[in-house]
């Protein structure tokens, strides 16, 4: 199904044929699999739409709307799945990995991990440097955890979490930046991804390849 889900996005990025792209979903369906199934994919397409309705509580950025989801393991026998959402503060990969550590460290959703002076001063050098987006991306929400863990015991629970996101199964809606994915990637996270372009969506519901 990963693979599945590679070549539906090189076919996006325009570096595969759309044949090929076909030959491989008949091969899915030939071996009885459907993609959606894929435990991380309806969470993070639901997170999406969570964050289109809710765009007046400041989710979403610029009229498009991003889910992610990763799945993680509590103990030998028990996962649970976390999303994330975009807004202009962070992309949807960014929240989908501030909660899982969260939850991994045992720390309650409504308590700040990271310094907002940190963030604060993450978005006035992003724009002083004139830089498209300000919301934070994976690798700025890492380090401003790592900032903030100078002096605050919650923040460094949270960077000695995300080791046990390696090998977890993550899934997002949108195509992924190359800054995130390398991040992503260097996590040890098995990801998938819808590989929808970030264009404003608000006026439609979004059609999925699958």
């Amino acid at each position: 199904v990963r693979r599945y889900f590679r070549y539906h996005r090189e076919f996006v990025e325009g570096n595969t044929l759309y044949d090929t792209l076909e030959r491989m979903k008949k091969i899915v369906e030939k071996a009885g699999v459907d993609p959606k199934d894929r435990s991380v994919v309806l969470p993070a397409r639901e997170a999406a739409e969570d964050a289109r309705r809710r765009k007046n509580d400041g989710k979403g950025c610029k009229g498009v709307f991003c889910g992610a989801a990763i799945e993680i393991f509590l103990d030998s026998d028990k996962t649970v799945i976390v999303t994330g959402k975009n807004s202009s503060l962070l992309y949807a990969e960014s929240a989908a990995i501030l909660n899982a550590a969260k939850i991994i460290a045992n720390i309650p959703d409504e308590v700040d991990v990271i310094s907002p002076n940190v963030i604060q001063s993450i978005i006035q050098l992003k724009n002083l440097m004139r830089l498209s987006s300000t919301s934070l991306d994976v690798k700025e929400i890492l380090n401003a955890l790592a900032a903030s863990a100078v002096s605050d015991e919650k923040a460094r629970k949270c960077i000695d979490a995300l080791d046990k996101l390696k090998d977890c199964e993550m899934h997002t809606t949108h195509l992924i930046n190359e800054g995130n994915e390398k991040t992503l990637n260097q996590i040890g996270l098995n990801l998938t991804t819808d590989a929808r372009l970030p264009f404003p969506d608000e006026t439609f519901a979004p059609n999925y390849f699958i």
